[in-house]
């Protein structure tokens, strides 16, 4: 209970000194302001005078002023217009390169797609040729395979047959 007492005790006292502090700022700000402003007055009188001698000596710039920055702001909208019309001028032939890129990419490719096609179509074609050439060599082998065992069929039987006649002939 010690130290809640103490902390009680510390911000209790705190509050009172802060509040009496602030009192007193208080009172010392509203006794000089009352102060700052007795003097503060043939000040701001004086300075009210400067500002009109100011400006009435300002006026003649005034007007200069007023003319050079309508002068200045014709100018820059001449210079504005300049930019803007060069700008789309630019910017118009960037389009005009760009469809010509695109047409050019497009014809390229179309052109390519064709040269493909017929290279596929050559290629086709000359597969297929192979593939009947292939066939007529398979069959003329074929062919030629059965005509020599035909061949080497009759020399058989014909070789034995001299054979049989030389076995014959010798057992005679």
């Amino acid at each position: 209970m010690g130290l809640g007492t103490f902390f009680k005790n510390l911000f209790g006292s705190s509050k009172e000194k802060a509040a009496e502090v602030a009192e007193n700022v208080e009172d010392f700000a509203r006794e000089n302001y009352e102060k700052a402003k007795v003097k503060a007055e043939p000040i701001i009188e004086k300075a009210e005078e400067y500002l009109e001698t100011a400006k009435e000596k300002a006026a003649p710039y005034l007007d200069k002023a007023e003319e050079f920055a309508e002068e200045a702001k014709g100018k820059a909208i001449e210079a504005f217009e300049t930019v803007k019309e060069k700008v789309t001028d630019f910017v118009d032939q960037a389009h005009e390169k760009k469809e010509q890129t695109v047409d050019f990419v497009e014809l390229k490719a179309e052109e390519t797609q064709e040269k493909v096609e017929e290279a596929e179509e050559v290629v086709t074609e000359k597969v297929e040729a192979a593939e009947v050439k292939a066939e007529e060599v398979a069959a003329t082998v074929s062919e030629e395979i059965e005509e020599a065992e035909e061949t080497l069929e009759q020399k058989a039987q014909r070789a034995e047959i001299q054979i049989q006649k030389a076995a014959d002939e010798i057992g005679d």
